[in-house]
């Protein structure tokens, strides 16, 4: 569960960080990222398993970062049982790749950011 929370604080920071800088930047993007964050949490299966989902749609449903923490927390809380390496490996290529992006976006905006606030 301590992996799993951790995994999922990085890729809160990481979209954070991307977004606050880029919201600076583009004033519009406050109105965007409400509609986003519906659609990629109705786009998850956080009310129901993967399983229900048809096996055409599964790996599509991977692309969906919230997938594989969704899978975790189903795993974790509703059988009592550790999530398999690749639902690791998926959390963390997400918090990593979020990490990573928002310290980009903000290593290239930050010397404008004063001037633009």
């Amino acid at each position: 569960l301590v992996f799993v929370l951790a995994c999922q604080l990085g890729l809160t920071l990481g979209v954070a960080l991307t977004l606050a800088t880029l919201g600076v930047l583009l004033r519009d993007l406050s109105n965007l990222v409400p509609a986003v964050l519906m659609a990629l949490v109705l786009t998850s299966p956080v009310l129901y398993p993967l399983s229900n989902v048809p096996e055409l749609l599964r790996d599509l449903f991977w692309l969906n970062p919230l997938t594989a923490f969704a899978e975790a927390y189903h795993i974790l809380l509703l059988t009592n049982n550790v999530p398999g390496l690749w639902h690791g490996a998926g959390m963390l290529a997400w918090a990593g790749g979020a990490l990573l992006t928002g310290r980009w976006v903000y290593g290239h905006v930050a010397g404008d950011l004063p001037d633009l606030i």
